[in-house]
């Protein structure tokens, strides 16, 4: 294990800085590579922000980062590798690479992780503590496979035009997780919610029957149009929160919860 304040890798292009030997952990602040390849050690934890501009990075392991991943035209190759990010305060996933692909992403921060640019994942895809917000990006896989995973407490946020981050075979959604869809006019998947909420402006459309197991929010200027779906609302108290519009159109909404709850004074098709 070592540790180093700041590290730059400015090798020769195409020569190789390679933490090998009996060093599989190295902690720095902020890693920079302007020229030339390196190889991280298994574990790799950065406490400020990685910023890649040139050469190829290859992971090792584990690489933690708390900072912001800027990656202007290195080529990551992120191998079986998880990156995850663990910040106290705001993070940001940006750069002008032609593309930025992990293999599992994780977001385990106290604050928001924000995309500033389209992301691929070969892997899985986790948000265990914080916010994850895409913004008007995406975070798809490129094949059928991996896991979505939102978990308790957590929020994913889907800005844009965009709808549930694309090809993941299972998608688990925790009882007390959130899913935010922030745009414009958005599709909204059809899945078993935690918590599902809408924001932004335009008009949100059930893509699929949906289970919500909390709190429906449907937010100040946006509609959700339930279309031809059936909707469960399986929370207790009051489950349905209209603060926006809500449009049945030929849906169907059941009140499921065991212990009680309040049916929202709102037009419905059946109920």
């Amino acid at each position: 294990s070592q540790a180093f304040n700041d590290v730059e890798v400015a090798k020769t292009a195409g020569t190789l800085l390679n933490t090998g030997g009996s060093t599989t952990s190295l902690t720095v602040n902020n890693l920079t590579q302007t020229t030339g390849n390196f190889t991280a050690p298994a574990t790799l934890t950065v406490d400020g922000s990685v910023l890649l501009s040139a050469g190829t990075f290859t992971a090792g392991t584990t690489i933690n980062v708390a900072g912001d991943w800027t990656n202007n035209g290195a080529t990551f190759t992120g191998g079986s590798s998880t990156v995850t990010f663990n910040g106290s305060g705001a993070q940001t996933i940006n750069g002008t690479s032609a593309s930025q692909i992990f293999y599992h992403l994780s977001i385990s921060s106290s604050d928001t992780t924000t995309l500033g640019r389209n992301i691929g994942v070969s892997g899985n895809l986790s948000v265990s503590t914080g916010i994850l917000d895409l913004g008007a990006y995406t975070a798809n896989r490129s094949t059928s496979g991996g896991t979505l995973t939102v978990a308790n407490g957590a929020t994913l946020k889907i800005g844009g035009g965009n709808t549930l981050p694309a090809n993941y075979t299972t998608k688990t959604l925790g009882v007390s997780s959130t899913v935010e869809y922030s745009g414009t006019s958005q599709s909204v998947s059809g899945e078993t919610y935690g918590n599902l909420s809408t924001s932004g402006s335009g008009t949100k459309t059930l893509a699929g029957n949906t289970t919500v197991n909390g709190v429906l929010t449907v937010g100040l200027g946006t509609v959700l149009d339930a279309s031809t779906r059936t909707l469960i609302l399986a929370g207790s108290g009051t489950p349905l929160v209209v603060n926006g519009t809500f449009t049945p159109s030929s849906s169907t909404v059941s009140y499921t919860s065991g212990s009680g709850a309040t049916v929202t004074a709102v037009d419905y098709n059946h109920l």
